[in-house]
């Protein structure tokens, strides 16, 4: 009866998921496949192994901690208590990711209204901390054989899972335009 019991009472977790391709920078003078192959002296796999490295370059970008953030910041996450612990309080707080006790702080868990409003200054200790907590429910994974790359995020709420992952792919989506923009001024 207690294991039924617990059952009904463990927290649902979401995991939304993008796919992005991403495409490989030109080779060799501004030619890519085939072209960039005769370029290479023939060697498929040289060019096979630039363009995986190009796709896993890009999976580090989507991961990098000043992209992780740029989402943190617009989302407001560090305004939700599922990514900042600081806004939970009470002994239950630490209880409240455990199953049973989940339906216990929904209903009478403590509300804090002195908490933050405001989004923490870049490089707090705070929005670190919420960073990271945002990257260990992020996953990047790469492709097998295309260029498409997964990317999923696990929250306690659908809708909220599905915004971030899709906000994450728009700010990389940004990122990526940026930095051939800024490239190409160089140039």
């Amino acid at each position: 009866a207690l294991s039924v019991f617990t059952a009904f009472q463990i927290t649902p977790r979401y995991t939304a998921s993008a796919r992005m391709m991403v495409h490989p920078e030109k080779q060799m003078g501004g030619m890519s496949g085939l072209g960039a192959l005769g370029g290479m002296g023939g060697s498929v796999q040289g060019l096979l192994q630039s363009v995986r490295s190009q796709i896993y370059g890009e999976i580090e970008v989507l991961r990098s901690h000043r992209l992780i953030e740029k989402v943190v910041l617009k989302l407001g996450l560090t305004n939700d208590p599922e990514f900042n612990k600081a806004l939970q309080s009470g002994i239950f707080s630490s209880l409240s990711e455990v199953g049973p006790f989940a339906w216990f702080m929904e209903l009478f868990g403590p509300t804090d209204e002195n908490a933050p409003t405001t989004a923490p200054k870049a490089g707090s200790h705070e929005l670190r901390r919420v960073v990271e907590l945002f990257r260990e429910r992020m996953e990047v994974r790469p492709p097998c054989i295309s260029n498409v790359v997964n990317i999923a995020f696990n929250s306690g709420n659908p809708e909220k899972a599905a915004k971030i992952a899709n906000v994450l792919t728009e700010f990389y989506i940004a990122d990526h335009m940026d930095r051939k923009f800024q490239s190409n001024v160089q140039v």
